[in-house]
């Protein structure tokens, strides 16, 4: 079962060093149509992707130009702001795919739910069920059977 979206454009949530990661997973998609939204008054921790950003503020309804708008990616690392944006997004119809880098390996019998983003590296085994606005960070290992609840960021082990 292919699990990689097949989406042409997409927004990206998010505009630090989350977003870069989440845009570039994106491009080894084959998705180049890519917009950034960045929520108002965040400051970047880290290097952002290159774009043009569009600030948004947690009050206010998102407009976008087109139907092909109506995708987002959730390039946040917050737990608590991703939590936000995503129950956000999807109350006012926006779709989250999950976000599956292409050298990443998911199990066929695995569960994604919506605003999963996996990183490069990543696997997740047999039976795994990865709640909706969880990050697998890169090279990060979700073992079988386990579930991973809503709103979580896995990373790799130290």
């Amino acid at each position: 079962m292919e699990r990689r979206p097949s989406i042409k454009k997409i927004s990206i949530l998010g505009f630090g060093g989350q977003a870069a990661v989440v845009a570039e997973a994106c491009k080894a998609l084959n998705i180049e149509d890519i917009a950034f939204f960045a929520e108002k008054g965040l400051v970047a921790l880290s290097p952002e992707p290159k774009g043009k950003v569009s600030l948004v503020s947690r009050d206010e309804k998102i407009s976008v130009v087109s139907e092909g708008d109506r995708n987002f990616g959730l390039g946040i690392g917050n737990n608590e702001a991703r939590l936000f944006w995503f129950e956000k997004l999807t109350k006012e119809g926006f779709e989250l795919p999950a976000i599956i880098h292409p050298r990443s390996w998911i199990s066929p019998s695995a569960v994604l739910e919506s605003g999963v983003f996996v990183g490069a590296g990543a696997v997740i085994q047999a039976g795994a069920r990865i709640g909706k606005a969880v990050i697998i960070n890169s090279n990060a290992t979700v073992e079988h059977h386990c579930i991973v609840e809503m709103d979580s960021h896995i990373v790799t082990g130290k």
